[in-house]
C-alpha cells in the first residue's frame, strides 16, 4: 500500500511537472462561449508571438463588436462574463464586463465604425442614461490634478511610470519623468524654428546640434531622459547646419552633411562621432534588413533609412488615418476584422509614438496619449507645440 501512495505521488508530479510544462509552451487558445441567448464570444490567446495578445470577437444579433488588448492576464480563460447591450439613435453599444476586472470603454457601431462612450457623452440622453446604470462602469479621470506656469501645464497623474518623455523648447528640452518636469537649457540663443532642426532621439538619449554656432558646428548635446544628465560630444571637423539625421541602426544615429557630402556616426554610449561615407567612399545606407553602399548625390534630397516594408512598422499595421481639411483622423482596424475604430484627431501624423498599448500623439497645444483603458490623456499643454510643428516630441521606454 505505502508503495502505491509513492507511484500515485511521483505520477501526480509528473502530471502537475507536465501540465505546467505545456502551458508554458502553449501557443495560446481559441474557444467560444455564450453569454446569452443573442451574444457570443470567439476569445482568442496567441502566445509565443512579438505581441502577446488577446482577441475577442463579441456577435450581437448580426453585428460584431472586435477587441484586442495586448495582455496574457494569467493565460485566463472566458475573460468576459457579461455583455451589457443598447440600441439608440442608430447606434448598437455594448459594454463587455471582464471578470479580472480590466475596464473598457462602452463600444457604439455605426455604419461599420465603433465610437467609444467618451467621444459620445452628452450628445446622446438614452445613452448616457444606459452608462449611469451600469454599476461597474468606470469612468476615466479628469485631469484636475494640475502643475501649472506661466509656460506649461503638466498632468503629473497621467504620467507612465516608466515611460521617459522629452518636449523641445526655445532654449533646449523638456524632460517628464516620475511624474516631474525639468526645463533642461542647452543653448544661449534662442532657436530660430522655421524648419526641421538637428534633433533626435538614439535609444534613450536626445540630441541637438549647438545652434549658438551660425552656419557651421563641432559640438552636439545629449541628455539622457532617464536621469536629466547632459553630455556634449565634439566633431573634429566642422559640420554645415545644411545637414539631416538620416536614421538610427543599433544604438548609432547617421547624419549627412550636404555641403560637404559627407557621412556621420554618431553614438552617445561611447561619445563618439565618425564620419563613415563622402564622395570618394559612397554613403551608407540602411534599407530594411541590410546596408548599401549609395553614391553621395542621391542624398542631396533627405534619403532617410527604410526600416519595414512600405515604411510600416509590424504593430503599426493596425492602425491608420484619414486626413480632413488641416488634420488626420486616427482609426484601428485589427487584422482579424475590418471594423474601424475612431481613436483620436491630430495636427502632426510626423510626431505619433506606439509604446505597447500608447498612442502618443500632439492635438493643437496638447502633448497626449491614446489608450483602450482609459482614452486620451492630456500630459502637457504647451502653446509652442500649436505654433510650432517643428518642436518635436519624444518617447522612451524603459525596461
Amino acid at each position: 500500500m505505502k508503495k502505491l501512495i509513492q507511484i500515485i505521488i511521483v505520477l501526480l508530479i509528473i502530471y502537475i511537472g507536465l501540465k505546467i510544462t505545456l502551458n508554458h509552451f502553449s501557443p495560446g487558445h481559441n474557444i467560444t462561449y455564450q453569454i446569452n441567448q443573442d451574444i457570443k464570444v470567439t476569445e482568442t490567446l496567441t502566445l509565443r508571438s512579438k505581441y502577446d495578445n488577446y482577441y475577442f470577437k463579441i456577435n450581437v444579433k448580426n453585428d460584431t463588436f472586435p477587441i484586442q488588448i495586448y495582455n496574457t492576464f494569467n493565460k485566463s480563460k472566458k475573460l468576459i462574463k457579461d455583455v451589457k447591450y443598447i440600441e439608440t439613435d442608430g447606434y448598437k453599444c455594448i459594454y463587455p464586463i471582464f471578470k479580472n476586472n480590466y475596464h473598457k470603454d462602452v463600444m457604439c457601431l455605426k455604419n461599420n465604425i465603433i465610437t467609444y462612450y467618451k467621444d459620445l457623452k452628452n450628445k446622446y440622453p438614452k445613452l448616457d442614461n444606459f452608462v449611469s446604470k451600469l454599476s461597474n462602469y468606470s469612468s476615466v479621470s479628469d485631469d484636475s490634478n494640475k502643475i501649472e506656469t506661466p509656460n506649461y501645464t503638466l498632468y503629473p497623474d497621467n504620467v507612465i511610470d516608466n515611460h521617459y518623455l522629452g518636449v523641445m523648447n526655445y532654449k533646449g528640452i523638456y524632460t517628464i519623468n516620475n511624474k516631474n518636469i525639468k526645463d533642461i537649457k542647452l543653448l544661449n540663443k534662442d532657436l530660430i524654428v522655421n524648419k526641421k532642426l538637428l534633433t533626435g532621439l538614439i535609444d534613450n538619449y536626445f540630441i541637438i546640434a549647438n545652434y549658438d554656432e551660425n552656419y557651421e558646428f563641432r559640438k552636439f548635446y545629449l541628455v539622457n531622459l532617464l536621469n536629466n544628465d547632459i553630455k556634449e560630444i565634439t566633431s573634429s571637423k566642422l559640420i554645415s547646419f545644411d545637414s539631416y539625421f538620416m536614421g538610427s541602426v543599433d544604438k548609432n544615429i547617421y547624419l549627412f552633411d550636404k555641403d560637404s557630402k559627407t557621412q556621420y556616426k554618431i553614438n552617445p554610449k561611447k561619445e563618439t562621432i565618425e564620419e563613415v561615407g563622402n564622395e570618394q567612399i559612397g554613403i551608407k545606407y540602411f534599407n530594411i534588413d541590410k546596408w548599401e553602399t549609395l553614391k553621395s548625390n542621391l542624398f542631396n534630397e533627405e534619403k532617410l533609412f527604410t526600416y519595414y516594408k512600405d515604411n510600416i512598422e509590424y504593430r503599426n499595421d493596425n492602425y491608420y488615418y484619414v486626413k480632413e481639411d488641416d488634420h488626420y483622423i486616427i482609426y484601428r482596424a485589427n487584422k482579424q476584422d475590418d471594423i474601424k475604430t475612431y481613436l483620436f484627431e491630430t495636427d502632426r501624423i510626423d510626431d505619433i509614438y506606439y509604446i505597447d498599448d500608447y498612442i502618443y500623439f500632439i492635438k493643437e497645444n496638447d502633448f497626449c496619449y491614446y489608450n483602450d483603458e482609459v482614452g486620451v490623456k492630456k500630459i502637457l499643454t504647451y502653446k509652442e507645440l500649436g505654433f510650432n510643428d517643428n518642436l518635436e516630441v519624444y518617447v522612451y521606454k524603459s525596461n
